[in-house]
């Protein structure tokens, strides 16, 4: 054993080296994947505050002439209290009129909530990789017959009446 020792010459400390320097870089990069998720699970939240919110002010928007810049104005004010851009969040409506199966005319408003943020590396830079972008996508849908909401605030008792 003390011959071993004796010319060992520090290989073994040097591998011990080696072994732990990727563990820290691998915790480094995982501190990085686990920061850029946050930020994408903080702009989820925001995006299912602002649809929530869409929904307090759904009659407003039915008796506007522009009911999708109400949308946007209560969608900013929640973004800037919850520290974002609003250049960063894109509301995108598609409306379909038509008859219901059942002959009422109906709008169907369906949509899609879009934030965008760019997360600024730490770690992946050394990878060469100095921001990525994040992107969340939530959808929202209403639909209307005869300019009511097919849901009006009762809740049905178990058998279905009201």
């Amino acid at each position: 054993m003390v011959n071993f020792k004796n010319e060992e010459d520090g290989n073994i400390l040097i591998m011990f080296a080696f072994i732990l320097m990727f563990l820290l870089g691998c915790v480094a990069l995982s501190t990085d994947v686990v920061l850029a998720m946050s930020k994408k699970d903080k702009l989820t939240e925001v995006a299912y505050l602002v649809r929530e919110a869409r929904l307090d002010i759904t009659e407003e928007m039915l008796h506007s002439q522009q009911g999708q810049q109400i949308a946007l104005d209560n969608a900013h004010e929640i973004l800037k209290r919850n520290g974002i851009d609003p250049s960063q969040f894109e509301l995108v409506w598609n409306e379909q009129r038509g008859m219901s199966p059942n002959g009422n005319y109906m709008i169907s408003l369906t949509g899609t909530i879009i934030l965008r943020d760019v997360y600024k590396t730490t770690t992946l830079k050394a990878l060469g990789i100095d921001e990525f972008p994040i992107k969340v996508e939530l959808p929202v849908w209403q639909n209307f017959t005869d300019q009511q909401p097919i849901w009006d605030g009762r809740t049905p008792t178990i058998n279905g009446v009201y």
